[in-house]
């Protein structure tokens, strides 16, 4: 196993302070000169069997007149050499592995002076010369008649190119060294070739260190060849990662059918550098691909594919990359759908109008007299099931057809008959897209009111529509939750949820939603990471399948923050976090206009005492947060997602501190306290949403108040994680991926 590597670029800062043993007014002729190191090691990609990791600093200088101190070892970040002589003084700094070798070199100077201290600054750099670079190639020996691997390796630096020369070994290798190649970073390509036709090809990233070889593996096993025609090239993968980078498929799916597309996203550790992205599909560049997501697929025959990405960080000059790999595969569109669809109130159930809705796909058929239905020669697709009749209330279901496979709608689709309605229109859009179809829109009640499945399917414009909406029969209102969501090729985005009143006889327009890619990690902040003594926080971590990282309140004003990432504000902090979101607010603002979400715990004036209020600021959308201690707190929106295996009546100490004002109209208001004051929303803001907490939610985990549940509740629900009864749930249990959320089965009272 190869070690990972370390690049050295790491800062030495020694600072030269005045010994005050003696002190008259000719003043000392000695100084102590103290020596703090910062390591800022850079990883790499496809390296050599070294250990690059530093083990320890060999310190040493002289002065005037020959004076001199060290050699001195260390593995510590700070060194104190007491008794320097006052004068210029020239500082050498090795760095050793942990085998003894120097892998690393620098040197510096710095002038000691009476009654005053200097500072320098030693950057020690790996140690300069050559290296060489060694590939070895194999293949089954009956795959190929006439094959030939070439190869190109390209400096970061210098752009030099070297050429690489394959010399074929014992049947079915091929072997190449290169050396006298200058040290640094290196971007290589390989192409294999039957004779002069170009079969497939791979991209790595490589990291070149003086005296040592870097090698690689390249290895075309049988098991590669099963979807190409010829050959498929497989690499054994020896990538280390200098930053760790994973790349995310929508959907989540090793195969997809011809003609269909794949989502693919990167998501580099650390976050919040300035990457440059490069992304090749079996070896051959992406011209007109780059940025951190790439969508594919359409136009790829049958076959399988590896995806490279290639991320350059220019600040850091560190070099990286990763793979995966998808098939594609012929379809058969053999698949098949059957249900029933019946009336409430009849026996003969021929008749009712069935269509399956999807991306470019309308089907129709009508039941047989015990309200069968069938849908054949279907594809792998996501699908509505949407069954209708003349004064009759739609149902509809989500389902999904599987190429070769019978797929049944499990429960029957029960038509009512129509009494109060309204009409529904809107819109829902990809925050990322110009065509907007292939978003699914389904309507649930706030209070668990009966209704049938309702779902509703976009155009390419975002554009969808309800016909017969139930109402009360006694006020002929009904305020309910649509929830839009991606269907088909367009999964990998978040759902989003707006709140709206239907009234009979007429149409309401609901505001707009919004569908974002699902955050590919969380960029919380904390200066204090345990309120309330609380470990929930890092225990909830350790639960969540999410990339995070953690950030104090003095990096608000510089951190990036991208929509493609979820900011999450941690509860009952100092007043100095909360001053210093007050002077970056307008960038949290900004952040959630332009579609992030923002999971903002407000509950303040706990045991950090620092108060938002007190801050001068507001969550985004000038939403007040005000103080009102309660004990009790109502679950006034049951049948929220984020509200499950929540009771109705909460109480703790406190079941609250904070409210909130000055709420959108459309904001969704999901707990309230003993005087009517929201303490737990969702709302929108531009394009982005915030979820908002005025609760000690981490006070309810560790002390088993009974308002607990909200807080996983409130985390998954804003991951688009699963979400169960986390109290009661053993961890092997524990769900780790979520789809859309099939509709409650509802029955409206008959007259």
């Amino acid at each position: 196993m190869k070690k990972i590597i370390a690049s050295l670029l790491f800062t030495i800062v020694a600072v030269a302070f005045l010994g005050f043993i003696a002190c008259d007014i000719g003043g000392s002729t000695t100084g102590d000169l103290h020596l703090s190191i910062s390591k800022n090691i850079s990883r790499s990609t496809l390296v050599p069997d070294i250990d690059m990791d530093v083990a320890t600093y060999v310190i040493s200088g002289t002065g005037p007149g020959r004076t001199s101190f060290g050699p001195t070892e260390t593995n510590l970040t700070s060194l104190t050499v007491p008794g320097l002589a006052i004068g210029i003084w020239e500082v050498e700094v090795l760095a050793e592995n942990s085998e003894g070798m120097v892998i690393g070199e620098g040197t510096n100077t710095v002038t000691i002076q009476p009654n005053s201290a200097a500072q320098m600054v030693i950057v020690v750099y790996q140690t300069d010369g050559n290296g060489s670079l060694e590939i070895f190639a194999s293949w089954p020996e009956s795959a190929l008649i006439n094959p030939e691997v070439i190869g190109r390796l390209v400096s970061e630096d210098t752009l030099s190119t070297y050429d690489l020369l394959f010399v074929p070994g014992d049947t079915g290798t091929s072997h190449c060294l290169l050396e006298e190649i200058p040290k640094g970073y290196y971007d290589l390509t390989l192409s294999l070739f039957e004779g002069e036709t170009f079969m497939l090809g791979r991209y790595n990233a490589v990291w070149i260190v003086a005296g040592s070889t870097t090698e690689g593996d390249f290895t075309i096993a049988t098991e590669d060849l099963e979807f190409i025609s010829d050959l498929d090239l497989t690499i054994e993968n020896m990538i280390k990662q200098p930053y760790k980078i994973t790349l995310t498929k929508s959907p989540d799916a090793e195969v997809i059918d011809l003609g269909g597309e794949i989502r693919i996203q990167a998501t580099v550790v650390p976050e919040n550098h300035q990457y440059q992205y490069q992304w090749y599909l079996n070896g051959q560049l992406l011209l007109d691909l780059e940025g951190s997501e790439i969508i594919i697929g359409a136009d790829l025959g049958v076959g399988k594919y590896q995806v490279d990405v290639r991320v350059w960080n220019e600040a850091e000059h560190v070099l990286s990359s990763g793979s995966t790999t998808f098939k594609v595969r012929e379809t058969t569109n053999d698949g098949t759908i059957v249900g029933v669809a019946q009336f409430f109130n009849a026996e003969d159930h021929t008749g009712i109008s069935v269509k399956a809705i999807g991306n470019n796909i309308l089907l129709e058929t009508t039941t047989e007299e015990d309200g069968s239905f069938l849908f054949e020669n279907l594809p792998t697709v996501e699908l509505i099931i949407e069954a209708s009749y003349t004064d009759y209330y739609g149902t509809s279901v989500y389902i999904s057809a599987v190429d070769g496979e019978e797929t049944r709608v499990s429960d029957l689709m029960i038509l009512y008959p129509i009494d109060q309605y309204g009409s529904v229109e809107g819109h829902a859009y990809y925050i990322d897209k110009n065509n907007h179809s292939g978003i699914a829109v389904n309507i649930r009640t706030l209070e668990g009111q009966e209704l049938p499945d309702l779902i509703a399917l976009t155009d390419s414009d975002g554009f969808f529509q309800f016909g017969n909406v139930p109402v009360d029969n006694q006020t002929g209102l009904a305020t309910y939750v649509f929830t839009a969501f991606a269907i088909d090729g367009s999964l990998g985005y978040a759902t989003d949820s707006i709140t709206g009143i239907v009234t009979s006889g007429s149409t309401v327009t609901t505001d707009d939603l919004w569908l974002r890619s699902r955050a590919a990690s969380v960029i919380i902040f904390a200066d204090d990471t345990s309120p309330w003594d609380s470990n929930a926080l890092s225990e909830m971590l350790e639960i969540l399948d999410v990339n995070y990282s953690i950030h104090t309140s003095t990096e608000m004003a510089t951190l990036l923050l991208p929509v493609n990432q979820t900011v999450w504000i941690i509860n009952d902090q100092p007043q100095s976090f909360y001053d210093a979101y007050a002077a970056s607010q307008t960038r949290f603002n900004n952040f959630v206009q332009l579609g992030g979400t923002l999971l903002f715990e407000a509950c303040d004036e706990g045991w950090n005492e620092g108060s938002i209020v007190g801050a001068g600021a507001t969550l985004p959308g000038g939403v007040i947060n005000s103080l009102n201690l309660y004990s009790n707190n109502t679950n006034v929106n049951p049948t929220h997602p984020m509200m499950e295996y929540v009771p109705i009546e909460l109480s703790g100490s406190y079941a609250s501190h904070n409210f909130f004002e000055n709420l959108p109209a459309n904001a969704t208001i999901l707990t309230e306290d003993e005087a009517g004051g929201a303490t737990l929303v969702e709302y929108k803001f531009g394009q982005g949403r915030v979820i908002a907490t005025g609760q000690p939610l981490e006070y309810h985990w560790t002390n088993s108040q009974n308002p607990r549940q909200i807080y996983p509740n409130m985390i998954f629900y804003t991951f688009y994680l699963p979400i169960y009864d986390i109290f009661a749930t053993p961890m092997a249990e524990v769900p780790r991926a979520m789809v859309p959320r099939a509709m409650v089965k509802i029955q409206p009272s008959s007259h």
